[in-house]
């Protein structure tokens, strides 16, 4: 039981993470401390995802050693992939802001360059089709 608790708190935590209101998470956590075991064990096999077939194993166990058991192996495999998830979010986040700081350097470096161009070459628009 305790051991569902716990990764109940830290699928609770991993959560949050995904920005999910806080309100929710909060009910999510009272109900972790105040449910029994098979309770806890029914809330998060329909929580997570799963198959269709997992959830119903779990639902259709009538040992509550084997309900938690089964759900705890779900929640687990569920809290690995959003480990994943959340380092190649960071990942990719971390490369896009490098990417566009880069950008936004070569807009400082060649903006002053390119302006005086376009000054240039809009003057000159103009008088190129009154000539004609």
């Amino acid at each position: 039981m305790q051991d569902l608790k716990l990764t109940a708190k830290k699928f609770i935590g991993l959560l949050g993470e995904l920005k999910l209101p806080a309100n929710v998470l909060a009910q999510l956590s009272k109900y972790i401390e105040s449910s029994s075991a098979a309770q806890l064990a029914d809330l998060l096999s329909t929580t997570v995802d799963a198959s269709t077939a997992e959830k119903l194993e779990v639902l259709n166990s009538f040992d509550i050693k084997t309900r938690i058991t089964t759900t705890l192996n779900l929640v687990k495999k569920q809290l690995s992939v959003l480990a994943v998830a959340t380092k190649i979010h960071s990942t990719v986040e971390g490369k896009l802001n490098k990417t566009q700081r880069e950008i936004h350097l070569r807009q400082q470096v060649f903006l002053p360059i390119l302006s005086p161009i376009h000054l240039f070459t809009s003057f000159l628009t103009p008088l190129s089709f009154s000539l004609w």
